[in-house]
């Protein structure tokens, strides 16, 4: 009898494995999550910095006039369950290096690929609408979050919405709003690859609208229409504040692309 009750048992779990009822080997079905997207800022050196506990932006914006991409500071958070334990000599195996993400982009629902949009017909070799873009990041595990650096809109992509852009009534005052997907890779210390939900992110992109020029242009050489800031009879000139990605989600001095961006030297 023990025998048969034995054999039962066995049977009974043979079939619930079958079935895909056994546990999981990972606790999340989702182990990597993409929050959010935060802004670099510099610090009082001038050198930019990420905060991933800082408030995300809703939507970025790109002036392609100033910007060949439009770069973004994913925050990601792990969610796998530490796996160290000291009293049995086991290591952490759980941490996560991220590796980069692939990203895809729509406009009005459509791909934004020479193919398949005739409005962004230029022809950049690339497979398919997705791309990959490298980055690196590391997170602990137990919701443990970082940032990884991506670009959401490459140079390939910004030449499109140029040509987008400049087939509009008024090129200057037109906006397109593109809708930006990407899932970050990684892999954790013990060797297993993850990869994201798609993260969502949507972008508003124009053209000569995230420039200020806020001194009146040289008088010297009337093509010049940012001129420095006026040093003071101490020899003492005004502060600029700095951008990290000029041309990108906020206003920027003229100053600070004039090599860059002809629009920012000549206003043109």
């Amino acid at each position: 009898m023990k025998r048969s009750v034995r054999g039962a048992i066995v049977a009974v779990v043979g079939a619930l494995m079958a079935a895909g009822l056994a546990p999981a080997c990972v606790e999340y079905p989702q182990s990597l999550i993409v929050t959010k997207v935060v802004v670099a800022k510099p610090d009082s050196d001038g050198v930019c910095l990420i905060e991933p506990g800082s408030a995300g932006l809703v939507n970025g914006r790109l002036d392609v006039a100033v910007a060949d991409s439009y770069t973004a500071s994913l925050v990601v958070v792990n969610q796998l369950r530490v796996a160290a334990d000291p009293a049995r000599n086991r290591v952490e195996t759980s941490n996560v290096y991220l590796l980069g993400a692939t990203v895809r982009q729509t406009v009005d629902g459509v791909n934004l690929d020479a193919e398949i949009n005739p409005a962004a017909g230029i022809d950049d070799r690339r497979a398919g609408n997705e791309y990959r873009t490298p980055g690196s990041g590391f997170v602990p595990p137990g919701g443990g979050q970082a940032s990884v650096t991506v670009d959401l809109l490459d140079s390939a992509a910004v030449k499109k919405l140029r040509r987008v852009l400049a087939q509009q009534p008024d090129p200057k005052n037109a906006t397109v709003t593109v809708i930006a997907f990407a899932r970050v890779q990684g892999q954790t210390l013990g060797g297993l690859s993850l990869e994201s939900q798609e993260f969502q992110f949507p972008i508003t992109v124009c053209s000569k609208c995230l420039v200020d020029f806020p001194r009146a242009p040289d008088t010297a050489n009337p093509d010049d229409k940012c001129p420095p800031p006026p040093v003071s009879a101490t020899g003492a000139s005004e502060n600029i504040t700095p951008s990290c990605r000029p041309g990108q989600d906020s206003p920027v001095d003229c100053f600070l692309c004039k090599a860059n961006s002809p629009y920012c030297q000549n206003k043109k």
